[in-house]
Order: structure tokens, then C-alpha cells, then sequence
């Protein structure tokens, strides 16, 4: 009897090391996951409305050249962080925010297309969505890695159906719509996801576990501002 108490203390002392250990963890998460966000939105606001017309101007001399170039910082940041993240988070962290930077460019020229009312309803929107989906993902007693291969075969449907829509009129709402519902689920997969590799990791040390919330910061900043875009597609009025 003394040893099935001694037992159960134990195990009731390693969950609650557990449960703290995680709420740590996602706090460090959406911590980064906050600070990129407030980049990328702050810098496009900036962009779009106070230096509106500086911005048009910097457009109209450096043409499609300056926007090739910011995609390939993209994508040489995402493999950046995606490489070195467990290994050297601070390096990764630093690619993060570099993200936000080149994001906030690219969302400074979507938000000069649309008015500010529209912009903060489609915020709300997507946070109140994305904060929805996000608890499903962590409480969910359920693994949702099986979900894998479907939203990889949705992101191919999303990017084809993309490019048909610029030659079939009406084709970009079905893909709108789609883009919502494929991120909303992302959203959910991305926490469950998270939360099973905090515990595969969490003997490995704090390095290795920062490096994991800051690869899950940039996971759950791409989730929700792809989905803020959608939704921003569907219920967005056009600037004046």
C-alpha cells in the first residue's frame, strides 16, 4: 500500500511537472508568434496609410524586381529557421523576425487595396477562428497527425486552384473559401503537433525546446496570417 502511494505521488508530481513545463512552452510560443505578427501588421499599417504615398512612389521606381527580391528572402529565411532552429535558436529567432520584416512589405501593398475597416474586421475574424481552432488542436485527446497527407493535398488543390482563378471569374471566392477552411485546420494541427513534439523533446533541454517554440511561432504565424488573407478576400472592401 505504501508503495502504490509512494507510485502514485510520483506520477502525480510528473504530470503537473508536465503540464507547467507545457504551458511554458506555448507561452514562449505564441510569445514569438505575437512579436512577428505586431511587425508585420504595424509595418504594413505604416506602410499602407501614414507613408501611403512614399511607399507608391519606392513601388513605382523599383517595379517587380523589389518584389522578387523579398520573395526570395522568404524563402531563404524559412529554410533558415526550418535548419537551424533546434540547433541555434537565437540565429532562428533572428530569422523570424527578419520574416515579419519582409512579410510586413508584402502586406503593405495588400492593405493599401483595402480600407481599414475591412483589415480590422478580417483581424477579429481570423484571431477569433484561429484561437477557436487552436484550443481544439491542444485539449484534443485525439492525435491529428493523420491529417497530414489531406492538408498537404489541399495546399496543392489551393495553389493550382490560385492560378486557375486569375482565368476563371468567380473561381477565386470557391478558393477563398477553401483557404479558410484549410487553415482553420491547419490551425488545430499545428498546436496538437506542437504539443507532441514538446514531449518527444523536453528531456533534451532548453535550447532544443526554445528552438521548437520558435519553429512553432513561424508555423502559427503562417496559419494565421494566411487565413486573416482569406478572409480578407472574402469580406474586404476595396479602398477608395
Amino acid at each position: 500500500m505504501q508503495n502504490y502511494s509512494d507510485n502514485r505521488i510520483i506520477k502525480d508530481v510528473t504530470d503537473s511537472t508536465n503540464e507547467s513545463g507545457l504551458a511554458a512552452f506555448f507561452q514562449r510560443t505564441y510569445a514569438y508568434m505575437g512579436a512577428a505578427l505586431l511587425i508585420t501588421f504595424g509595418l504594413a499599417y505604416a506602410l499602407a496609410y501614414p507613408f501611403y504615398a512614399e511607399f507608391v512612389r519606392f513601388y513605382a521606381s523599383n517595379g517587380a524586381l523589389t518584389w522578387i527580391v523579398l520573395a526570395i528572402a522568404q524563402l531563404a529565411v524559412v529554410f533558415l529557421i526550418g535548419r537551424n532552429a533546434l540547433k541555434n535558436p537565437a540565429l532562428a529567432f533572428g530569422g523570424l523576425l527578419a520574416f515579419a520584416v519582409v512579410e510586413g512589405i508584402f502586406f503593405g501593398a495588400i492593405f493599401a487595396m483595402y480600407d481599414l475597416q475591412s483589415i480590422v474586421s478580417a483581424f477579429l475574424m481570423a484571431a477569433v477562428d484561429f484561437g477557436a481552432m487552436a484550443l481544439y488542436g491542444f485539449f484534443t485527446k485525439k492525435n491529428l497527425s493523420r491529417l497530414a497527407p489531406i492538408l498537404f493535398g489541399a495546399m496543392i488543390a489551393l495553389m493550382v486552384g490560385l492560378v486557375v482563378s486569375i482565368f476563371v471569374p468567380g473561381f477565386s471566392f470557391i478558393m477563398s473559401v477553401l483557404g479558410v477552411l484549410v487553415f482553420s485546420v491547419y490551425a488545430a494541427y499545428d498546436n496538437n503537433r506542437l504539443k507532441q513534439m514538446y514531449f518527444e523533446l523536453q528531456g533534451q533541454g532548453n535550447q532544443t525546446i526554445n528552438g521548437l517554440a520558435i519553429s512553432g511561432a513561424l508555423s502559427l504565424y503562417l496559419d494565421f496570417v494566411n487565413l486573416f488573407l482569406y478572409l480578407l478576400r472574402i469580406f474586404g472592401n476595396q479602398r477608395n
